[in-house]
């Protein structure tokens, strides 16, 4: 779920190698607002069935009302030791936090689960060495 592709381009304008995950139509946009020189690897997919492997960090914002059933892939997605963050909003999809903690630990056991300001959380996730 990289949508517009924001930050993608701020993570490879920092010297990351970026691979940004989408459906079709938010590709298109994310690659039209995209200089070709920070070399983001655009890839259209839904996470039901592609299977990526050996990411050193997977970042998903605003996206784990879509993604909760795709979390065990996600986690398989990077490296031992490798890094899950999700940033999102609780809203109508999510009746509590302790149900959004319920649905990440589910998959990503021990992640660590934060309220913030206006609705917002956030999980973190290391995947066991």
């Amino acid at each position: 779920c990289c949508g517009t592709g924001a930050l993608a381009r701020v993570l490879a304008r920092r010297g990351a190698n970026v691979t940004a995950i989408d459906r079709a139509p938010m590709i298109d946009l994310a690659r039209s607002r995209t200089p070709s020189h920070l070399g983001i690897d655009y890839r259209v997919g839904d996470l039901q069935w592609l299977s990526p492997r050996g990411f050193d960090v997977a970042i998903a914002v605003s996206g784990l009302h879509e993604l909760a059933d795709s979390l065990a892939r996600i986690a398989a997605a990077v490296r031992p030791g490798g890094r899950i963050v999700i940033v999102d909003r609780a809203g109508p999809w999510w009746s509590a936090l302790s149900e959004i903690r319920r649905v990440v630990d589910r998959s990503l056991p021990g992640a660590v689960v934060r309220r913030h300001l206006g609705w917002r959380y956030s999980a973190r996730w290391t995947r066991p060495v």
